[in-house]
């Protein structure tokens, strides 16, 4: 007789337990996640949170419809103002000052919600693009997982300000996932409720992405993106899943899907390929809809960028460099980010990074390399797109969404947070590989570990020094030892801990380098006055800057406020007066100052300000005069007219606010938030309230002919 071996049955999990089994994982990695960040939650306000926040308590607590609103119109962020960012904000606090935590929390949470969209986002499309349900869902989990670990992201998520960067992420995400879902029953013959579904995704998140951050207004492009690539066949991958629930389909609809190979490329041959080329271009939506929704707006996004380029070799007043450099530059800056996000690295350099600017295509080298690397890569993903359609994807989709912070509009030339949603596919091929690829499956599953070990590690890293302002502070400054603000915040950092003189004597010597970097020079002023340790080439170097620098950003106007403070509060021995006039002067003959009105203006109102110091009301009259009307706002008025009332001059206050009055008004052509802003101010009576109480007290007030510190 013959002994037959009995085969012992593999063992698998129960049915409820193997269904729960993703969502479990899911939520271990967000804990993960949550608890390498937590160290992070302790920091401080950074750079622009001291631009936006402070609005919280700008018109008293927000704790009425009038303040309400009062407070979401008064963004500067952005063209849009970015209301439902600054309505995020009163999650945390309705006044100012507030404590960080609650932001930072905030922010946390934000990011780990944004993890679970991508989850979905990446699970729909890869099952569009040939993959079962399930095995879609543990693709998006360890594709979004990736993402959600990677410490890049730690710059966007403890960084308060940046809640703008990632409730566009959201919106964008959430946007996506409804247009891929209505893609999906649109190529199933649900006609009516895919294009809802699509509609309410592209205009829903655009709309409400755009109020939050204007980068989210790049949805329809990132749609066709999609479309391009891993949507080409909509509907024929989830088909797999819908036949063993509703019986066989068709046989020529059945013959085309067993065509289907199992990465979802389509294949094109003979009257097959024909056959799949009506089937596919039956399941993509109708003409007037991708005309409508997707290509309209992505042609006028392009449009606006080449807009752009109207002035495309003259140099930015408020930025030292030309548009054809900052295209230059920024092939240099993505090449950058994209070996940050290929090669994750705990220290970065953070807020502070010190870009040189591209001059030419060898100036500095690097130039040209780089635009030759961003040309390869968009064209290796146009020419896969068929073939190797979730790398494509990833590919497009990132240099998609980088199109208006990295290309022609004149921002600030690198910050990590523009990573944030161009980079949310990028690893999503990384996870196709490695639960699709060849090769041992534990082998896979040890590098999918390991990934997530090794960038859990580094985030951690991260995040604990971002909880920690002084490190923090310290270590950018190692890093950017050429950065004018990591210069700036590290001093104050140090003096804040008990070193003034170390502090003061790095100010120094980063202003022997920079000669020519007003930030820097003015703080290391600041700085000694408050010691009493000024020297008159303290004052050499910020009257140098003043009158040679090209930039003029919104740090050079919070310098000049804090000096304008420290005048109003003391003098700055052994420094006169007569000679800090010196600065505004030398900005005034300032040629690339000239172009910029608004910074005409400060340094106007700080040449009048420190001639009140002096006594001499009328040259300072003529100074707030001369003010005024660079900019037509009634802040510099109501302002200019509280410092002769401090000064113990209430005529020529009252004098000053006759001039505005008879200012023509500025053109209020076109929308803004900023118009809608104003308009809100003078509807309630703000301004005409505000106005009201300074003329009274102006006209109550006698000339006393003896002088008081402004306030």
């Amino acid at each position: 007789s013959t002994t037959r071996t009995a085969r012992m049955p593999r063992m698998r999990l129960p049915a409820p337990l193997s269904s729960r089994l993703p969502w479990l994982a899911l939520l271990g990695l967000l804990a993960l996640v949550a608890l390498v960040y937590w160290p992070g939650l302790s920091g401080p306000f950074l750079l622009d949170d001291w631009g936006t926040l402070p609005r919280l308590g700008a018109y008293g607590p927000v704790d009425n419809l009038v303040t309400f609103v009062s407070y979401i119109t008064s963004g500067i962020s952005g063209p849009s103002g970015r209301p439902l960012s600054l309505i995020s904000f009163l999650i945390d606090a309705n006044n100012w000052p507030a404590p960080p935590w609650p932001f930072k929390f905030t922010n946390l949470l934000l990011h780990l919600l944004n993890g679970v969209l991508l989850v979905l986002l990446i699970r729909q499309l890869s099952a569009a693009a040939g993959l079962d349900r399930r095995r879609a869902l543990w693709v998006g989990i360890l594709g979004a997982g990736l993402w959600l670990a990677h410490p890049l992201f730690v710059s966007t998520t403890l960084y308060v300000v940046q809640r703008m960067a990632m409730l566009a992420a959201l919106f964008v995400f959430a946007g996506l996932n409804l247009y891929v879902w209505g893609r999906v029953r649109h190529a199933h013959g649900r006609t009516r409720s895919g294009y809802t579904l699509m509609i309410a995704g592209i205009c829903g998140g655009t709309l409400l992405g755009f109020f939050s951050k204007e980068n989210a207004g790049l949805l329809p492009l990132l749609a066709l993106v999609l479309e391009f690539t891993v949507l080409r066949s909509a509907g024929a991958g989830h088909a797999r899943d819908h036949m063993q629930n509703v019986g066989s389909p068709s046989r020529a609809h059945g013959a085309l899907l067993q065509q289907k190979p199992a990465n979802g490329s389509p294949l094109r041959s003979g009257e097959e390929g024909r056959m799949r080329g009506s089937n596919d271009d039956a399941r993509k939506p109708a003409l007037w809809f991708r005309a409508l929704f997707l290509w309209l707006p992505s042609l006028g996004i392009a449009a606006y960028l080449l807009w752009q380029c109207r002035r495309l070799t003259e140099l930015l007043p408020h930025r030292g460099y030309t548009i054809l450099e900052r295209l230059m530059t920024e092939a240099r800056v993505l090449v950058d980010y994209l070996y940050l996000l290929v090669i994750p690295h705990g220290g970065t350099d953070g807020l502070y990074t010190k870009v040189t600017v591209s001059h030419g295509l060898l100036d500095p080298w690097t130039t040209l390399p780089s635009i030759l690397i961003v040309v390869a890569l968009l064209a290796f993903a146009f020419a896969v797109r068929r073939r190797l359609p979730v790398l494509a994807a990833a590919i497009l989709f990132y240099f998609a969404g980088q199109l208006i912070e990295s290309t022609t509009i004149p921002l600030e030339l690198y910050y990590e947070h523009r990573n944030y949603l161009p980079a949310a596919l990028l690893l999503w091929p990384l996870a196709w590989w490695i639960l699709r690829g060849p090769g041992a499956r534990v082998l896979r599953a040890a590098i999918a570990g390991g990934a997530l070990a090794l960038l859990l590690a580094l985030t951690a890293y991260r995040a604990e020094l971002w909880g920690n302002g002084q490190a923090l502070a310290m270590a950018w400054l190692r890093m950017n030892p050429n950065s004018a603000r990591a210069v700036v915040w590290g001093s104050r950092q140090l003096a804040d801990a008990g070193h003034p003189k170390l502090a003061l004597k790095r100010l120094r010597e980063a202003t022997g380098r920079q000669r020519g970097d007003i930030s820097i020079s003015l703080t290391a002023l600041i700085m000694a006055c408050r010691m009493h340790a000024a020297r008159p080439s303290d004052l050499a170097a910020v009257v140098y800057a003043a009158g040679h620098s090209h930039a003029g950003s919104t740090l050079l106007y919070r310098n000049i406020t804090r000096l304008a403070r420290r005048i109003d509060r003391a003098p700055c021995p052994p420094l006169s007066t007569a000679a800090l006039l010196r600065i505004p002067e030398a900005a005034l003959h300032n040629p690339y100052f000239a172009r910029y009105p608004p910074l005409q203006q400060e340094f106007l109102i700080l040449r009048g300000r420190l001639l009140l110091r002096m006594g001499r009301e009328q040259a300072a009259y003529e100074a707030f005069s001369r003010a005024l009307p660079l900019v037509v706002k009634p802040d510099a008025a109501l302002y200019v007219a509280a410092y002769m009332y401090a000064a113990d001059a209430p005529r020529l206050g009252l004098e000053l606010l006759d001039e505005y009055r008879a200012l023509p008004q500025p053109e209020r052509d076109g929308w803004s938030m900023k118009r809608l802003h104003r308009w809100w101010l003078e509807r309630t009576g703000w301004y005409s309230e505000s106005f009201r109480r300074v003329r009274e007290a102006l006209q109550k007030k006698p000339h006393s002919g003896g002088r008081k510190n402004p306030t």
